[in-house]
């Protein structure tokens, strides 16, 4: 006779889920992508395994597995992977904020800065023509005494920190060296040759940076093709060319003030500080230069007057031959130069910190970090301000001079960024002048930390 025995505890939960489970499957792994493929951050989780548990199992909802056979229970209890901090320093902090893998956190940080950014655009436009309109010539001639120093080593960090990979190496040295050698053309007062010989170095530079840095193609040629324009103009038309320059300086800003919008995710304000952006680069200039508010345009104090026509201040941005077109032009260049110390001085300062952070791993940053970069700041201040109490002119001279480092460092990555050859660090995607929004798999979830 054969021997009845009676179903365990264990064969009885077997049971019960096999009615729901009728074809037992084998368990299947998912495991996380090889290193190779998978780029993850210093504030990004580490990715988990996880498992199909076959019939025969249930999960709590803690994330164990109990396994149910032959009257024996075993229960494998599974835990999420720690926070990856090992190496969570401000530096790598800001490596990561200039990759494509930490867009959520870039977008999180302009998305929590635009609304202040737009509105404080527009009060500085309101206040910038109101002093452009009655006291031009003391924005432009007190401007670059009290703000200039400052809003030039502000945008030297700006661009070294955010563009590094661009401007790194060789081509770092060989684009200071040219901008040196243009400092000491100018310092030593102008020649019959100083100008042309501005000219040469900077488009040798500019030739240099895109033979290295834009791949061997169309592009790299048609930005040779570009260059040797440019300096063919430059040579023929010097004194337009200087000219030309003093305004496209103060425009400039724009291109990165629209770089900065792009990771703006809220489509409403996005295109909200991009209107106002539009609004004091094209909209207000051209009321100033169509003659609507003629009538209200001034000149300014004597003091700042006698100023200018000591240091030929109004002949770098008013073309020989103006005419009546000589106050809008100066009303204009003022309103511009104002909304320019602006974008460097207040908003590219509190909505970039990453920028500031890889700057600050260079080789020179690493001395001006913290209070050190504020000190700098204050010193050359100081000393433009003490050399344009003694001789304006000379005062002026010295930081046109020391001007020309910033001014010209742009113009490479303009070209690169033009050509598709700058990139925010190494291995990042390359740029262009519109950069592509973060879709919306790259946001944060409920509850992710941005930070």
């Amino acid at each position: 006779m054969a021997a009845s025995t009676s179903p365990t505890p264990s064969d009885a939960a077997l049971a019960a889920t096999d009615t729901t489970r009728h074809t037992p499957r084998p368990a299947r792994v998912t495991t996380p992508a090889s290193p190779a493929s998978t780029t993850t951050t210093a504030s990004s989780p580490m990715p988990t395994a996880t498992a199909v548990v076959p019939a025969g199992r249930t999960t709590s909802s803690s994330g164990s597995t109990t396994n149910h056979s032959a009257g024996c229970d075993t229960t494998l209890t599974t835990t999420a992977a720690p926070t990856a901090r090992a190496h969570d320093t401000p530096a790598t902090r800001s490596n990561a904020d200039q990759s494509g893998t930490s867009t959520a956190r870039v977008s999180a940080n302009a998305d929590s800065q635009v609304v202040t950014a737009t509105v404080g655009f527009v009060v500085a436009a309101g206040a910038a023509l109101l002093l452009a309109s009655r006291a031009p010539l003391d924005a432009v001639v007190f401007g670059i005494v009290v703000v200039g120093s400052a809003h030039l080593l502000l945008e030297v960090r700006f661009v070294s920190g955010r563009y590094r990979s661009a401007l790194s190496g060789p081509v770092l040295l060989a684009v200071d060296a040219a901008l040196l050698a243009i400092i000491v053309l100018r310092l030593t007062g102008p020649t019959t040759w100083s100008r042309p010989a501005e000219i040469v170095l900077l488009m040798a530079m500019l030739a240099g940076v895109v033979a290295v840095r834009v791949p061997a193609g169309p592009r790299r040629a048609l930005g040779l093709l570009a260059v040797a324009g440019a300096t063919a103009v430059a040579l023929t038309q010097t004194g337009s060319w200087f000219v030309a320059q003093a305004w496209l300086h103060n425009l400039i800003p724009v291109v990165f003030l629209w770089d900065w919008a792009a990771a703006v995710t809220a489509p409403r304000w996005r295109r909200a500080f991009r209107g106002v952006t539009l609004l004091w680069v094209v909209a207000v200039p051209v009321v100033l230069l169509t003659g609507l508010v003629d009538g209200a345009l001034a000149g300014g104090s004597a003091w700042a007057t006698s100023r200018a026509t000591a240091a030929s201040v109004t002949t770098a941005f008013v073309p020989t031959g103006a005419g009546d077109l000589a106050p809008r032009l100066l009303a204009a260049f003022a309103f511009l130069q104002v909304l320019h110390y602006v974008t460097w001085c207040w908003h590219i300062p509190r909505t970039t910190p990453a920028a500031t952070a890889v700057f600050e791993t260079t080789p020179v940053g690493t001395h001006l970090r913290g209070r050190r970069f504020g000190v700098l700041v204050l010193a050359l201040t100081a000393l433009i301000i003490t050399l344009a109490l003694i001789d304006y002119v000379a005062g002026r001279n010295a930081y046109t001079s020391l001007a020309s480092y910033h001014a010209y460092l742009e113009y490479p990555i303009l070209l690169l960024l033009l050509l598709g050859g700058a990139r925010h660090r190494a291995g990042d995607r390359t740029l262009s002048l519109v950069e592509a929004r973060p879709t919306a798999s790259a946001l944060p979830r409920t509850g992710d930390d941005p930070t």
